[in-house]
């Protein structure tokens, strides 16, 4: 026989084992939880995919929830606790069999409602905040800004042409590359 005390002790340990097993698993399916995950006001986290498919479900069924609760355009509901959140799901491009994820007004756009739960943590490089976290709401580590600004600055390709004459003679052009890795000026040498 179980003595009282070791009974509420058995009971505790159980519980934290079952805290420990909903934090790493997506509430709605029960999968282990993958990148990206969503980590709703309330609490809880759920999966990308398996929570845009339920806004998708929540948004498409008419005008209510469960037959009582109206959403607005810019509300979600969570699917464990049926708490109302005054945000969408940020978009993640996320493809499946090289289809992207679909923008879907009231599902992931518009972005201006998106759930953004941390701040940028790159530090600014010029301007009169330089050296401060730049601190604005984003989805994972980095803002929008920051994002695109990376993007556009792994495209920019120069020019491979050696100078000829001039002060930077035989340095490299560093031109922006328009045709074949040639700027424009060196594009027939």
């Amino acid at each position: 026989m179980v003595s009282k005390e070791s009974f509420y002790d058995l009971l505790a340990a159980n519980q934290d084992d079952t805290l420990v097993k909903q934090d790493n698993t997506c509430l709605i399916t029960g999968e282990l939880l993958v990148h990206p995950i969503i980590k709703l006001h309330c609490g809880h986290r759920f999966n990308y995919n398996s929570m845009f498919n339920e806004v998708t479900c929540q948004k498409g069924k008419g005008t209510t929830v469960n037959g009582n609760i109206k959403l607005n355009k810019s509300q979600m509901m969570c699917p464990y606790c049926r708490t109302v959140e005054n945000h969408l799901l940020p978009y993640v491009n996320i493809s499946d069999n090289d289809i992207p994820t679909p923008y879907i007004q009231g599902v992931n756009a518009p972005s201006k409602f998106a759930l953004l739960n941390n701040k940028c943590c790159v530090f600014i490089k010029t301007g009169k905040n330089k050296g401060k976290q730049c601190m604005k709401k984003c989805f994972e580590t980095r803002c929008t800004y920051h994002i695109n600004k990376e993007l556009n600055s792994c495209e920019i390709v120069t020019c491979s042409a050696i100078i000829k004459t001039g002060v930077k003679k035989g340095q490299l052009c560093q031109s922006q590359a328009k045709l074949n890795g040639k700027c424009l000026r060196h594009k027939t040498s």
